[in-house]
């Protein structure tokens, strides 16, 4: 991907075009501080069902948010500094702009729904950076790892790029469903090209093969200061991605312009991680490891903490940084191993945290046992079986992971949103998240969290009836029992049961739309949130919390009811022009352009400070600590035109309590 011009070298930002208005869903006591501005594919053969693209269904013919429909790999759009020209002048991006006029802000958790969901079309297309990229004849930069030396490339802005290191081998036969192991030392010695991105992790939904996806996919990338040395020691922002647990979405996000940004003062490493069926496969009980799409996070981290060196890094201050599975994710790290400390991280940041339902692994045997009658493993003893599941051809297991299926007692359609999610396993995760969090069992590092005002939007249908909303809840969470679906019913469309909360109504959207919408990204997104903060704010101190709520309106989507939605606030951390070609990003050139600063100052002031104040805008409020227990919680809000601190209000609290209680404690990520 391109590195992006600086914001001062953009166009001056015309006028703002009129937005429709979009009632706030979150109405808050707000204090301003005195300085502070005011179809299935043909190749797969599968039985009854395969994962179709939500956007790719006739009946959201009109709503766009991926790559094209025909799973056509995505040609080599972008260079790194250099930003390639159409015969008519437009850039690759703008072209496909003009293509598809109408696309969504989506995110990065795939959807294992036919009906309504948005998420993993992304995982068709591959980026694969030119040669062109390095822009000068000088010798490429080379890096001396434990088992290799790799050269990359140098960057006009100064920012030496390193893409497709291998952290750990190939998952792959004998190595599927076990924890990485370390790198194999090179056998020739010489010189390795660290030129061009890796295949990312399989998805599912996904055929066989397929360009730009393979299960050999644990690869990092990195970007450092080119005058970064060994002895540099400069901070390490690790960004986990997104995807759902079920594909990867964010992947080979463009790292070089937040290292110019922070005036060279730090290293960005992103990479990949095993998910669906490769990564999250459980319920076979001691005869295999699980989680190891965590396992694999875990290996990047211990890789980083050994290698970072090399390239300026200090392996003493890692921050890791999650969008949504990737925040999910860091809140796991954080009580991974009942919160032991084993030194791989120093802060974290968690955006638009999502936490679906966690089951236990003994609940999860009917999993198991569909797949091993889907690839003909189901004979002789666990150990067997899985030796049979490590010797079965790639492409059978992964018509398995795209075999789509309610979960057992649910009604079909429509289908589960996340059918590969972690589990409790015993080991890595020992209990229920939340039952963790509440007992003290995490890590006490600094925390900064941040979600969209309109988490839902892109995940849920445009449904019409009271029948079809209680069966959504109720296909996505197997233990909601029908009194439950008709509490969450009630309480979203009644504000007067609700402590007053205003009901969001986009436009063009059925009037059941924005209740599914708002209950599901608060169930998911949003409370999850609130919720591990006050967690944490009991074990640490609370100066060392803080939150946020993005609140920038756009006028597409504003325009196509999406009100703020989800990751809407990636543009502004990364640049418009570093994260997935199909996202909408023209707000954030024109008169969202300031954003990016303002939002990039905090988070790069958390990454090298471990404090998003000591790299706020002069003009920006002081971001105040979370406070939880009971008492009052203040966030910093993020709108177009100012930032100020809110305190959150009593409608958001009370239905937050309620997920945390409903069904005698079942959502507690069950």
């Amino acid at each position: 991907m391109m590195a992006p011009s600086t914001c001062s070298e953009l166009p001056e930002a015309p006028p703002s075009p009129t937005i429709p208005p979009q009632q706030d869903p979150y109405p808050t006591e707000v204090t301003t501080d005195k300085e502070s501005f005011s179809d299935p594919d043909p190749n797969v053969k599968n039985t009854e069902k395969q994962l179709v693209p939500p956007w790719c269904k006739p009946e959201r013919a009109g709503v766009r948010s991926g790559p094209p429909c025909d799973h056509s790999p995505q040609p080599s759009l972008y260079l790194a500094g250099h930003k390639p020209q159409h015969h008519n002048g437009s850039t690759p991006r703008r072209q496909w702009r003009r293509n598809h006029p109408i696309r969504l802000a989506v995110i990065g958790v795939l959807a294992l729904s036919l009906q309504g969901t948005v998420i993993w079309g992304f995982i068709w297309w591959g980026f694969r950076p030119s040669r062109r990229d390095a822009g000068t004849a000088s010798p490429p930069p080379v890096v001396n790892l434990t088992y290799a030396s790799y050269s990359g490339f140098a960057l006009p802005n100064r920012v030496n790029q390193f893409l497709g290191l291998p952290y750990a081998q190939p998952p792959t036969g004998p190595l599927r469903w076990r924890s990485p192991s370390p790198p194999l030392p090179s056998s020739n010695g010489g010189v390795i090209a660290a030129t061009e991105f890796k295949p990312i992790c399989l998805g599912a939904g996904v055929a066989y093969p397929t360009q730009g996806q393979s299960e050999d996919c644990l690869y990092a990338n990195v970007w450092t200061p080119a005058d970064a040395t060994r002895g540099s020691k400069l901070p390490v922002w690790v960004f986990i991605q997104g995807g759902g647990y079920n594909a990867l979405t964010n992947y080979n996000w463009n790292g070089s312009d937040v290292v110019a940004a922070s005036e060279h003062g730090v290293v960005v490493v992103n990479f990949n991680y095993r998910v669906g069926i490769w990564g999250f496969l459980a319920g076979g009980g001691d005869a295999m490891e699980m989680n190891v799409g965590l396992r694999d996070q875990r290996g990047l981290l211990g890789w980083v903490k050994t290698e970072i060196e090399q390239f300026g890094g200090d392996p003493e201050h890692v921050v890791i940084h999650g969008a949504s599975a990737g925040a999910g994710s860091v809140a796991m790290h954080l009580i991974a191993n009942a919160g032991r400390d084993d030194g791989l991280f120093h802060g974290a940041i968690l955006e638009a945290i999502f936490f679906p339902a966690q089951p236990f692994a003994s609940e999860l045997s009917w999993q198991f046992e569909r797949v091993l009658n889907q690839t003909g493993c189901q004979t002789g003893t666990p150990s067997q079986q899985m030796d049979c599941l490590r010797g079965t051809d790639v492409k059978l297991l992964q018509e398995a992971a795209n075999h789509a299926q309610p979960f057992p007692g649910r009604a079909d359609p429509p289908l589960p949103i996340f059918y590969w999610t972690p589990c409790v396993d015993g080991d890595l995760i020992q209990d229920l998240p939340y039952k963790l969090f509440r007992a003290g069992k995490s890590l006490d590092v600094p925390v900064m969290m941040g979600t969209a005002s309109n988490e839902g939007t892109v995940f849920t249908p445009n449904i019409t009836t009271p029948a079809e909303f209680a069966t959504f809840f109720s296909n996505n969470y197997p233990l909601l029992f029908p009194s439950d679906t008709s509490s969450i019913l009630f309480l979203y469309t009644h504000p007067q049961s609700n402590h007053s909360h205003p009901p969001f109504t986009p436009p063009n959207r059925a009037p059941l739309y924005g209740p599914l919408s708002t209950a599901y990204g608060e169930s998911t997104f949003i409370c999850p949130q609130t919720n591990v903060l006050d967690y944490l704010s009991v074990k640490n101190n609370s100066t060392k919390l803080w939150a946020y709520r993005y609140a920038v309106q756009d006028e597409e989507n504003a325009r196509d009811g999406l009100g703020v939605p989800h990751l809407w606030d990636a543009a502004a951390i990364w640049g418009p022009d570093n994260i997935n070609p199909w996202d909408r990003t023209g707000s954030y050139r024109t008169y969202n352009k300031g954003l990016i600063e303002r939002v990039r100052g905090y988070y790069l002031g958390f990454v090298k400070n471990l404090d998003p104040n000591r790299g706020r805008m002069g003009s920006e409020p002081e971001w105040e600590g979370w406070v939880g227990n009971g008492t009052t919680r203040r966030r910093l809000l993020f709108e177009t035109g100012e930032t100020r601190m809110e305190v959150l209000g009593e409608g958001e609290r009370g239905r937050c309590g309620f997920w945390l209680g409903l069904g005698e404690g079942r959502m507690e990520q069950r």
